[in-house]
């Protein structure tokens, strides 16, 4: 089981999407060879729990940025 299954078989229909729609981006990058890294994963199961939006994911990777985002998030 992967880290985003739990979304998955929670049933909730837009965490349930979400995820969907993080696991085949994750998946498009593996068949690349590439791995997702521990930030990617945090990001993605933020923004099922809807913690933050999916623009939000691209300011995480800026530590600058990041601190910024916690500052002023809910």
């Amino acid at each position: 089981m992967d880290s985003l299954e739990k979304y998955i078989r929670q049933g909730e229909p837009s965490r349930v999407e979400k995820a969907r729609n993080w696991r085949t981006a994750i998946g498009l990058q593996q068949v690349d060879g590439l791995k997702p890294s521990a930030c990617l994963l945090e990001a993605a199961s933020a923004n099922i729990e809807g913690d933050i939006t999916i623009d939000e994911p691209l300011l995480l990777k800026n530590p600058r940025k990041r601190l910024l985002l916690a500052l002023f998030s809910k």
